[in-house]
C-alpha cells in the first residue's frame, strides 16, 4: 500500500488543489448564481442546428395536441440512434422558448447537473431568483416539484437523451418528478430499447423512424435548401438517418468528400469505411480513442497529452480531418472537443460484429477494443502521475481505470489512507464536497467484486470475492453512519455558527437513508434559518412518513413559520401512543392553537403524572410544576422538565430553578442551565462558562455533542465557533469503546465490550422455539405477510414481521419481509438472516439476501448483519473467510468515523 500512497496522495492533493473550477459555486448562504448553474445553450443550438431545422412537422404537432388535450404528462419521442431527436429537442427550446436540458452537455446526464439547468431557467425566465441567486433545495429531486409549483401554468420542459441519464429511484430520468402539477409538461427523448419508468402523470410516446416515408420526405426537403446538388444520392444513402447526412454535408463542407463520392449503405459501414482512410495516419487513432473514452470535451494541449500525440497535430486534426465528427465548446482556457454523436463513442468502443460480418468488421472490433482499453489506461496514468486538469479525477478516475482494467489500482485507491490514517479518497471528495461521488466510485469497486462473487457461486466454486464484496459495503454504512450521526441541532447549529453553508446541510439532509430523518433535520434546519424553500422540502419529506409521532415532530418544527399547518398537527399528535411523546407534542403546538380545548381534553386524557404535568404547564396550569421537578429522580427527566418550564417562568422562579439544575450533573445539566440563561435578556455568564468547561470534559463523544450543540448559541462567537467544531468532531467520532461491534466474531486487538452480548443466541433460540402456528384456518402464510407489510407504523409493521418470520420458508417470502423492514431494524434484519441461513439452500439466493439486508443500516446494522450470516459466509467464502472478513471489520473501523 505504501508504493500507492505516495502517487495517490499526490492526486488528491492536486485534486484539491484544482477544486471545481468548471463547476457552479454557493455564496455563504448556499444559493446557487443563476448564471452558473444555468448551461449556455448556445454552442449546442449552432452546432446541432448549423443547417437549420426542417420538417418534422407532424411529430410537433403530435406533441401539440397531447399538450392541448391533457392536463399535465410526459411526452417521450422514441427513436433509433441519429434520426434527430437532439435536433427536435434543440428547435423546441429554441424557438418556443421552453426550458430544456441536453444529456450531450458537459456530466448533463447527472441528476444535479440537470435539476440545477432546468431551475436555473426557470427561475430566471419566471422572476423566481431572488438577486440572481438559485436556492439549492430546488435543485434536488425532492425540491425541484416546489419550484415547479411556483410556476403559472402552462409549462413545458424539454429534456433530451433519457437513454443516458441519471436514473433516481421512484423519479423519472434525472430525477424529474412522477407526478406533474395541473398544465405541467415534459417532452423528452429517448433511444429505442431504453424507455423511462411508467409515471404516474399522463403519458404517451411518439415514434422517430428513419424509415418513416414522413422522416425521409424531411430529409429531402432539407437537402434542397442546403445541397440540391447532391440531394438524389444522399437522400437514399443516409436512409433518413440525420447524423450520417451531417458527417457527410461536414464533410464536404471541408473539402475532405466530394459529391460525387460514393457512400457506404449505412451509418455502421461508413464508420468503419472512415476508419479504414483514417488508418493511414498513425496519430490519428490514438487520439479518436481518447475522444471516444474521454469525459467531458478536453482541449487540444489536454488531449495531446492523454493521446501522447503532438500537440500540433491534435490541432490540425480537430480543426480538420476529425472535425465533422466533433462537437465543440468555448471555455475559459480555449475550445474543448468531443465526439459529437452517441454512436460514433458507441462504435468506437468496439461492437462485436455478427457471425456473418466480413474479416475487416472483425479486424476492427479487436483493434477497436485495445485502442479504448489503451486510451482509458493513458488518462488513468496520467491522473495517476501526472497532471490535474480541472478536478477531472474526482469525476473520471475510477471509470478510467475499469475500463483500462486496472481494477486493482482502483481498489487500491479506495483503501490508501493519508498519514493521519484517514481514506484519502473521500477525505478528497469530502472537502470537495462530492461525497456522493465517492460512494458511487465505491459502488462501482463493489460491482466488481459482485460479478466474480455471483460467477463463482454459478460455478459452485468457493467466493472469496464476498469478503472484499462486504468490505465495501461497510464503507458505504460508515459513510451512512457519519451522516447519521450528526444530530439535527448539531446541523442547525452549524449553519448558523457559519461552519457550514446551508447548501451542504440540504445536501447532508437529503442523503440520510429514511423520510423520517430528512425530514427532521430539514425541519430543524428550516425553523433555526427561517428559510421558505428548505421549509417546503421538509414538508414534502414530512408527506413520506406514516408513523404518527415522527410526522407529528416535524410539523410542530414548521408550525410557527406556517401557523395553517396547526390543526394537521394536532391531527398526528391524537394518533400518538406514547404518553410522554404526546405531552411534548401537545405543549409545543399550544402557542399556535386559537381554540386549547381539544389539546386540554388529550392533556388530561394523560395518566403518567411527568407526562400530565408537562402538558398542563403548557396549557397554563403551572401550581407546583417546580416542586414537580424536584422529585423527579431521573436527572434527564428533570433537566428536560427544567426546559419545558424555562419559558414559563418568572425572574423570581429562575434563580430557584437554577438551583435545581445545580443538583444535575453531566451533559444534561448543560441542557438545563442552556434553557434556563437563554430566557433572560442578560444571562449571568458564569454558569454558562462552567457549563461550558464540564462539557468539554465530558468523557462520553455523543453527550459531549449534544452539551456542546445545546450551549454553543450562548457563547461568545470565538468560542461558540471552537465548539460546533468540537461537537461535529465528537458526533462523527470513531465508536473505539467497540459498542458497535457484533456478538459472535471476534475482534482481537479491541475491547470485548458488547451492547447486547446475547441478542443473536436469544433470537436464533425465538426462531427455533416458535411451533405454534400463526397462520389461521382459510388464511394463508403470503396473506399474513401481505398483512404486515401494509403497518404504516414501524413497531406495529416490526411486531408482525418477527412474528411471521419463524414460519417464512420461501426466498419470496424473505425478499418482502426484508423489503418491508423499517430501515436500521436490526434484530429483524438479523432475523430474516437466520431464517434464510436455515431454509434457503440456493447459495445465490442466499447472496442476494445477505446484499440486501446489509444495504439496510449503519455500520452498527452491517455488523450485526454480518454476525447472524457468519457461518453460511464461512461456507461459501472459503476456509480463509472468517479471517479476511474480521481484517475487513478492523479496517473499515479504525479508518471510518
Amino acid at each position: 500500500m505504501a508504493e500507492y500512497r505516495n502517487v495517490f496522495k499526490g492526486t488528491a492533493d492536486r485534486v484539491l488543489q484544482a477544486g471545481y473550477v468548471r463547476t457552479v459555486r454557493f455564496d455563504a448562504s448556499g444559493d446557487v448564481p443563476v448564471d452558473e448553474a444555468v448551461r449556455d445553450l448556445a454552442p449546442l443550438f449552432a452546432d446541432v442546428l448549423a443547417d437549420g431545422f426542417t420538417g418534422r412537422r407532424w411529430l410537433i404537432e403530435q406533441i401539440d395536441g397531447f399538450v392541448a388535450e391533457q392536463p399535465c404528462g410526459h411526452v417521450w419521442v422514441e427513436g433509433d440512434a441519429g434520426v434527430g431527436k437532439t435536433a427536435l429537442a434543440a428547435h423546441l427550446v429554441r424557438e418556443r422558448g421552453w426550458a430544456g436540458h441536453f444529456s450531450r452537455l458537459t456530466l448533463g446526464g447527472s441528476a444535479k447537473v440537470a435539476l440545477r439547468n432546468l431551475a436555473g431557467q426557470l427561475a430566471r425566465d419566471h422572476g423566481l431568483a431572488t438577486d440572481g441567486l438559485l436556492p439549492e433545495r430546488w435543485c434536488t429531486p425532492e425540491g425541484f416539484p416546489a419550484l415547479l409549483a411556483k410556476i403559472t401554468p402552462p409549462l413545458v420542459l424539454v429534456v433530451d437523451g433519457a437513454d443516458e441519464a441519471e436514473q433516481v429511484a421512484g423519479a423519472q430520468p434525472w430525477g424529474l418528478p412522477m407526478e406533474l402539477p395541473q398544465g405541467v409538461f415534459v417532452v423528452g427523448t429517448y433511444r429505442t430499447g431504453s424507455p423511462p419508468p411508467r409515471s404516474t402523470a399522463p403519458a404517451a410516446v411518439v415514434r422517430l423512424s428513419a424509415t418513416d416515408p414522413r422522416n425521409v420526405a424531411d430529409v429531402a426537403e432539407h437537402l434542397a435548401q442546403v445541397r440540391p446538388d447532391a440531394a438524389g444520392e444522399l437522400v437514399e444513402r443516409c436512409g433518413g438517418v440525420w447524423v450520417y447526412l451531417r458527417y457527410v454535408l461536414n464533410e464536404i463542407q471541408l473539402g475532405t468528400r466530394t459529391t460525387a463520392d460514393p457512400l457506404p449503405k449505412d451509418l455502421a459501414r461508413y464508420y468503419v469505411d472512415t476508419l479504414e482512410r483514417w488508418s493511414r495516419t498513425d496519430a490519428l487513432l490514438p487520439l479518436l480513442a481518447t475522444l471516444g473514452v474521454a469525459g467531458e470535451p478536453l482541449d487540444a494541449r489536454t488531449l495531446a497529452a492523454l493521446s501522447d500525440v503532438d500537440e500540433n497535430a491534435v490541432r490540425e486534426h480537430c480543426h480538420r480531418t476529425l472535425r465533422p465528427f466533433l462537437g465543440a465548446v468555448d471555455g475559459q482556457d480555449g475550445r474543448g472537443f468531443a465526439l459529437y454523436h452517441a454512436s460514433l463513442r458507441e462504435f468506437l468502443a468496439g461492437v462485436r460484429p455478427g457471425d456473418e460480418s466480413p474479416e475487416q468488421d472483425w479486424k476492427w472490433w479487436d483493434f477497436l477494443r485495445s485502442a479504448t482499453i489503451a486510451a482509458h489506461d493513458r488518462i488513468a496514468e496520467h491522473h495517476l502521475t501526472g497532471t490535474v486538469d480541472d478536478g477531472y479525477p474526482l469525476r473520471h478516475l475510477a471509470r478510467h481505470l475499469v475500463g483500462a482494467g486496472r481494477d486493482e489500482d482502483l481498489h487500491r485507491l479506495l483503501h490508501a489512507d493519508d498519514a493521519s490514517g484517514r481514506p484519502m479518497w473521500f477525505a478528497a471528495h469530502d472537502r470537495a464536497g462530492t461525497v456522493d461521488g465517492f460512494l458511487s466510485d465505491v459502488e462501482v469497486a463493489r460491482g466488481l467484486h459482485a460479478s466474480t462473487t455471483d460467477q463463482a457461486l454459478a460455478e459452485k466454486q468457493p467466493a472469496s470475492t464476498l469478503c472484499d464484496e462486504v468490505y465495501y459495503q461497510l464503507v458505504t454504512a460508515s459513510v451512512v453512519s457519519r451522516t447519521n450521526a450528526i444530530p439535527a441541532e448539531l446541523v442547525a447549529a452549524l449553519v448558523t455558527g457559519g461552519v457550514w453553508t446551508q447548501a451542504r446541510a440540504v445536501t447532508h439532509a437529503l442523503r440520510l437513508p429514511t423520510a423520517t430523518a430528512r425530514a427532521h433535520v430539514l425541519a430543524v434546519l428550516a425553523a433555526e434559518t427561517a428559510a421558505q424553500d428548505v421549509l417546503d422540502l421538509a414538508l414534502a419529506q414530512a408527506g413520506k412518513v406514516s408513523s404518527p409521532y415522527p410526522r407529528a415532530e416535524v410539523l410542530l418544527k414548521l408550525v410557527p413559520h406556517r401557523p395553517s399547518l396547526a390543526a394537521e398537527a394536532l391531527q398526528a399528535i391524537e394518533e400518538v401512543a406514547g404518553e410522554h411523546e404526546r405531552a411534548g407534542a401537545i405543549a409545543d403546538l399550544v402557542p399556535w392553537l386559537s381554540d386549547l380545548g381539544a389539546a386540554r381534553t388529550l392533556a388530561e386524557d394523560l395518566t403518567n403524572p411527568h407526562a400530565r404535568a408537562r402538558a398542563l404547564t403548557a396549557l397554563g396550569d403551572r401550581t407546583g410544576a417546580l416542586e414537580a421537578v424536584r422529585t423527579i429522580s431521573s436527572e434527564e427527566d428533570r433537566a428536560n422538565a427544567l426546559a419545558v418550564l424555562a419559558p414559563h417562568l418568572s425572574d423570581a422562579d429562575s434563580a430557584e430553578a437554577l438551583a435545581v439544575a445545580g443538583t444535575i450533573t453531566g451533559h444534561h445539566r448543560a441542557a438545563a442551565v442552556a434553557a434556563l440563561t437563554t430566557r433572560t435578556p442578560a444571562p449571568d455568564r458564569k454558569p454558562i462558562q462552567e457549563a461550558r468547561d464540564e462539557a468539554f470534559a465530558i468523557a462520553d463523544p455523543c453527550d459531549r455533542a449534544e452539551a456542546l450543540t445545546r450551549l454553543a448559541p450562548l457563547l461568545p462567537i470565538a468560542q461558540r465557533r471552537e465548539a460546533l467544531t468540537e461537537a461535529l468532531a465528537a458526533a462523527t467520532a470513531p465508536d473505539d469503546g467497540g459498542r458497535d461491534l457484533p456478538a459472535g466474531l471476534d475482534w482481537p486487538g479491541l475491547t470485548a465490550t458488547r451492547s447486547r452480548p446475547d441478542t443473536l443466541t436469544t433470537m436464533s433460540a425465538y426462531l427455533k422455539r416458535r411451533q405454534e402456528p400463526v397462520v389461521q384456518q382459510g388464511t394463508d402464510l403470503d396473506t399474513l405477510l401481505s398483512r404486515a407489510t401494509t403497518h404504516t407504523d414501524d413497531r406495529s409493521r416490526s411486531r408482525a414481521l418477527t412474528e411471521l418470520v419463524p414460519h417464512l420458508s420461501t426466498p419470496a417470502q424473505l425478499t418482502a419481509a426484508l423489503a418491508s423492514t423499517p430501515y436500521g431494524d436490526r434484530d429483524l434484519l438479523c432475523a430474516v438472516l437466520l431464517r434464510a441461513g436455515d431454509v434457503v439452500a440456493d447459495d445465490a439466493v442466499f447472496v442476494a439476501l445477505l446484499r440486501h439486508a446489509l444495504s439496510s443500516g449503519g455500520r452498527v446494522t452491517c455488523t450485526a448483519i454480518l454476525a447472524a450470516a457468519l457461518p453460511r459466509i464461512e461456507g461459501l467464502a472459503g476456509d480463509d473467510a472468517a479471517e479476511r472478513l474480521e481484517a475487513a471489520l478492523h479496517d473499515v473501523h479504525r479508518r471510518w468515523p
